[in-house]
């Protein structure tokens, strides 16, 4: 009877050690997640600002940042690309 009592108490001691180490983790894991929100809104903040700034596109809707670089990437790409190597890359080489 002794020993199924030790074993007992020796099993809530580790239950309790085993809580204790739970209870930190989720301590660290609940900071962890806190700073991830604040860096989240942070950035949700930032992109409507540069939204609100960047201006609206011809039918109102807002431009996002996105696709004002695919804007300008898209003229300046064309730009300077020559046709040949249009053709060439697609094509491959033309009789």
């Amino acid at each position: 009877m002794k020993e199924r009592k030790l074993e007992i108490d020796l099993h809530k001691e580790m239950m309790a050690s085993k809580r204790k180490t739970l209870n930190e983790e989720k301590s660290q894991l609940q900071t962890a997640l806190n700073q991830l929100n604040t860096r989240r809104s942070q950035l949700q903040n930032r992109h409507d600002i540069i939204t609100s700034v960047i201006g609206k596109d011809e039918y109102g809707d807002f431009i996002s940042p996105a696709m004002l670089k695919l804007k300008v990437r898209g003229k300046n790409n064309l730009q300077h690309i020559p046709i040949y190597f249009c053709t060439v890359h697609y094509f491959g080489n033309l009789p």
